[in-house]
């Protein structure tokens, strides 16, 4: 595998973590003055706040959250298989496989 592309890799994965720490932490209300969710929410508020400009939650879900952790897993996906020089590949296959992967 081509080291670039493991760096892509482990910094989107570590983002895209940080992203879904954020998600459980509201949706069982932890508290915030906690130096980790302080970190997380930091860390996350760059890219979420205009999200939920756009994205409302549902029934006390942050939906927006999710929907930044889809996007991101989508993106980690398409850097590496560009990187490794795919440049024709399957749309339906990626939305599906990032699906897979954003499930724990």
């Amino acid at each position: 595998m081509n080291p670039f592309a493991q760096l892509i890799d482990i910094l989107v994965g570590l983002y895209i973590t940080v992203i879904l720490l954020r998600f459980f932490l509201q949706y069982f209300r932890a508290d915030f003055y906690n130096p980790l969710s302080q970190f997380v929410i930091k860390a996350t508020d760059p890219l979420i706040k205009p999200m939920r400009k756009l994205i409302p939650g549902f029934g006390g879900i942050d939906v927006s959250t999710l929907i930044l952790a889809y996007l991101m897993i989508l993106l980690k996906i398409i850097l590496i298989m560009l990187l490794a020089g795919q440049v024709n590949f399957n749309m339906l296959f990626l939305l599906l496989y990032s699906v897979v992967e954003l499930l724990p």
